[in-house]
């Protein structure tokens, strides 16, 4: 006799199974081939209604009641291709050659895969209920055969129960309004149809960015750490975790030949849900005032408080530049931290279209300062930079930037280290999120030897922009001047891990080798640091000094030629001769090196108070008149 069919288990969870898949409604986990992920928030709505209606039109008017059903204002076009794209990217669906989900232009999308649910009794599995859920394409016609009365039943039972579940998940999301602490701006997709205006898009990036940057309750993750993610491809949550982030927001930008238009989005990470999203245009002019738009919006929808003067800064408009030399400081801030010659040549540019634009001249003034160890000695490059900044200043009080800018001219140039330390508390002040602000000030204070200040700074700067490289080697040199050598080799590491050909962090991580007796592991590392920066002086100078204090007379007085020759060449600092003299125990000549970097201004003279190399020369006299000359504090003992 045959053995009837177990039912199915009432304590299973809900599994939909289709093209490989399983998906468990229950959790959202979605698995193929043992690989599991977790679908959250639109994603997981969106698979949601199709696997209701496999192989029927799914209209955009039903996607809009079945993901936003309180009525929230959304930019509704967008939102959808958003959420539409990011379920193809789940299931690795080609739009062009669709597996899953096919658009039907100018309607909406189908289900097409093959649809099977686990959990439905064998018993109630009729021919005719096969017919309806697994082959979507005839679902239609096999309908209407009468036989499936059973298994219609059965499946509408667990559709409503899928439904229910959904229902339940919704209400419990929507009952407590997402407390945001903070929040990433994603690189804004450029949709203007011409690669060249990347820079545009990304400019807008960066200005929506430093717009809700000024809020002081709301972390918000910097520029260099954001545009990491231009072009890649992650789920949400797991870029908000990568940042430590609340929330993010994602949208385009699309320029014409007279207007602009934004379109920018709210997601909540974890779990993911879209909070708000909305569209503004304005003319191509008024561009400066529709960032603010933007910004005042977002600021509103994650309800932070906010002070007097952050409400009276968004609300207040901004002066507008030229679009001209707006175009020209956009592409200038883009090449700052890469080629600093040509982003002053931007930013000049811009000055000459709009003399009034003060962010121009505070990026002017940070590209000269960047120079001073490059191209220009110190007086000739700080001067300049310190112009900028005072003319920034003179064009916007309140503009963060040229604060910070003015500090570092003030410190590295004037050795003013009282008028110094104000200008980068007022930047901090303007702008709490201003991770550049937070590491210059933290360089100051690690000059001053003023370590656990200076930690303080620099771990606020990287929880501000923790992608960047070069806060990873200047958090590991704060904790190498703690003597922390295990956690700054771990950072310095960190560096590595993203680029092996770090310079800066493999100069770091010699010179820990070196203090730790670990010699042959030092002149490896140095070795390798020169190559990775292409025999630039200051990688040479770490090398001539860790080849001077292991022995190595020959090769350390081969780097003091080679540095002589560069610098007949262009400019390089005197510092840099005094550290191998200083390894080869030459006192004398190092001190001479260091009073001809005295009358040069040359900014890397301030390192001289701090730095473990030079404790040799604590002793002598010459030193210290040298330090009471540039105002340090007599050093401890």
């Amino acid at each position: 006799m045959a053995t009837s069919p177990e039912p199915a288990r009432r304590d299973q969870p809900p599994v939909a199974r289709f093209g490989g898949f399983d998906l468990n409604l229950q959790t959202g986990e979605l698995s193929k081939e043992g690989t599991k992920n977790r679908l959250q928030g639109q994603p997981l709505q969106l698979l949601e209604l199709f696997l209701q209606k496999p192989g029927q039109l799914v209209t955009r008017e039903q996607i809009r009641q079945h993901l936003w059903p309180d009525g929230t204002v959304v930019e509704f076009e967008h939102s959808v291709n958003a959420a539409i794209k990011r379920l193809r990217e789940a299931l690795h669906d080609d739009a062009d050659k669709p597996t899953f989900v096919e658009t039907i232009p100018s309607r909406g999308y189908r289900f097409i895969a093959r649809v099977e649910n686990r959990d439905v009794p064998a018993s109630a599995r009729s021919s005719a209920l096969e017919d309806a859920v697994v082959d979507p394409h005839h679902a239609r016609r096999r309908w209407l055969a009468g036989a499936a009365v059973t298994g219609v039943t059965a499946l509408v039972l667990v559709v409503l129960s899928f439904a229910l579940r959904g229902l339940r998940q919704w209400v419990q999301e929507k009952t407590a309004r997402p407390e945001i602490q903070s929040l990433a701006v994603l690189p804004l997709e450029n949709l203007s149809g011409d690669p060249a205006q990347e820079y545009f898009a990304d400019g807008m990036t960066d200005a929506l960015i430093t717009d809700l940057a000024h809020i002081s309750s709301l972390r918000v993750i910097s520029r260099t750490s954001a545009m990491s993610y231009k072009g890649v491809k992650k789920p949400l949550p797991e870029i908000a975790r990568e940042l430590n982030v609340d929330a993010v927001v994602e949208g385009s930008v699309v320029r014409g030949s007279n207007r602009v238009r934004i379109t920018a989005q709210l997601i909540q990470a974890v779990p993911e849900r879209h909070l708000w999203a909305s569209a503004y245009e304005r003319e191509l002019a008024d561009v400066v005032e529709l960032e603010g738009d933007v910004a005042r919006a977002i600021a509103s929808e994650v309800q932070v408080k906010l002070t007097t003067q952050e409400q009276a800064r968004l609300v207040s408009p901004r002066p507008a530049a030229n679009p001209e030399a707006y175009e020209a400081y956009l592409r200038g801030r883009s090449l700052l931290f890469s080629s600093r010659e040509k982003a002053a040549a931007y930013f000049e540019t811009a000055i000459k279209k709009d003399p009034t634009y003060a962010p121009a001249f505070a990026g002017l003034s940070y590209s000269y300062s960047r120079r001073s160890t490059d191209s220009l000695p110190g007086r000739e490059a700080m001067a300049l930079a310190e112009a900028a900044a005072l003319k920034a200043l003179a064009l916007d009080e309140t503009l963060a930037e040229a604060h910070a800018a003015l500090g570092i001219v003030k410190y590295r140039y004037q050795w003013d280290w009282r008028g110094a330390e104000a200008e980068f508390r007022r930047a901090i002040a303007l702008n709490p999120n201003f991770a550049e602000g937070h590491r210059s000030y933290s360089t100051y204070l690690l000059v001053l030897r003023r370590f656990p200040e200076a930690l303080s700074e620099m771990e606020r700067a990287y929880a501000l922009d923790p992608l960047n490289r070069g806060i990873h080697t200047e958090l590991a040199l704060n904790l190498e001047c703690l003597r922390r050598y295990d956690e700054a080799t771990a950072e310095s590491e960190k560096a590595l891990d993203a680029d092996p050909q770090d310079a800066g962090a493999l100069r770091l991580i010699g010179l820990m080798q070196l203090e730790k007796g670990q010699a042959r592991e030092a002149i490896a590392s140095l070795e390798q640091g020169v190559i990775a920066s292409k025999r630039a002086a200051n990688s040479l100078a770490a090398l001539g000094y860790g080849y001077a204090v292991t022995g190595k007379r020959d090769q350390a007085l081969e780097i003091l030629r080679e540095l002589e020759s560069q610098s007949r060449q262009r400019y390089v600092s005197p510092v840099y001769m005094a550290f191998v003299h200083v390894g080869l125990g030459n006192k004398e000549q190092a001190l001479v090196c260091l009073e001809r970097a005295y009358d040069d201004h040359d900014e890397l003279l301030v390192g001289i108070y701090y730095r473990q190399m030079f404790e040799p020369l604590h002793s002598h006299p010459q030193f210290h008149s040298l330090l009471r000359r540039m105002g340090f504090p007599p050093l401890p003992d």
